[in-house]
């Protein structure tokens, strides 16, 4: 990645912008969904605090949609039975 004379990093080009929001969007309309039908059902059990998507939310919150993506589907294979659990932010 280029960076200015400040160390600063370069800003992510113009076509990205529309590209991560979509990405964004198209996240949190899934644990919404999740929420509101699979959730309601399996809820619960969670071995994490914070829960799975609310861990989900918070990485495309701070990481962004393809690095917070990533971050919480590794988080979801993670959770499993013979899983030491506990508190595990985003």
């Amino acid at each position: 990645m280029k960076t200015d004379p400040e160390n600063r990093p370069a800003p992510a080009p113009l076509w990205r912008a529309p590209i991560d929001a979509a990405g964004r969007w198209t996240i949190v309309i899934g644990v919404g969904v999740y929420r509101g039908t699979l959730g309601q059902v399996m809820g619960g059990q969670c071995r994490y605090h914070p829960t799975c998507s609310q861990y989900m939310l918070d990485a495309v919150a701070r990481y962004g949609p393809w690095k917070g993506g990533y971050r919480g589907v590794r988080r979801i294979l993670r959770c499993h039975p013979w899983a030491s659990g506990g508190h595990d932010p985003a």
